[in-house]
């Protein structure tokens, strides 16, 4: 299971291992930047200064463009407020993002290697995720080749559907594995 960050390894191992995992679990990720359907969506569920804040971050990802982000952007990522001791217990590795998001992040596309995929593959996604929205899902889905791939659309999820929508997440990570 590759959620967010993770869906990049995810998407990268099966590049090149198409058929080496029995199945795989795509969780609100992306196969690129997309910097205007982020912004866009910012914008939407957050407003003009979240919009701003994500373009900001997103094209130069530093510590000066963090704090706005984080200030203007995180509390959009899903619409069931986050208990505020996950929120205490969550840690960013920030040189981390910031190297990522300045980097391969910049340039990548993923989706010519998902072409070869060759085992089940499970794209979860939240029709309010800002960060990695609903388009990037459905583009990652419709790139993996018959039979294997099967979207999952949460409505009123946004990143990480399982925070929003756990009973519903969890039916259908069980259906997947249990295939």
């Amino acid at each position: 299971l590759g959620q967010s960050f993770g869906g990049f390894v995810a998407q990268r191992y099966l590049a090149r291992h198409p058929a080496h995992p029995a199945r795989v679990v795509l969780s609100s990720t992306s196969h690129h930047l997309g910097l205007e359907r982020k912004v866009a969506a910012f914008t939407r569920l957050g407003g003009p200064e979240a919009g701003a804040a994500a373009r900001t971050f997103w094209a130069a990802p530093s510590p000066a463009t963090w704090g706005p982000y984080k200030q203007h952007c995180m509390h959009v990522y899903n619409p069931t407020p986050a208990d505020p001791d996950t929120r205490l217990r969550t840690v960013y590795n920030e040189d981390i993002l910031f190297a990522s998001a300045s980097g391969e992040q910049q340039t990548m596309q993923l989706l010519p290697g998902l072409a070869k995929v060759q085992c089940p593959v499970l794209v979860m996604a939240g029709a309010l995720d800002p960060v990695t929205p609903l388009e990037d899902a459905q583009e990652i889905a419709a790139a993996i080749p018959a039979p294997w791939a099967r979207l999952a659309v949460f409505e009123r999820a946004g990143h990480g559907v399982w925070r929003d929508l756990p009973d519903e997440a969890l039916a259908t990570l069980r259906a997947f594995v249990a295939g």
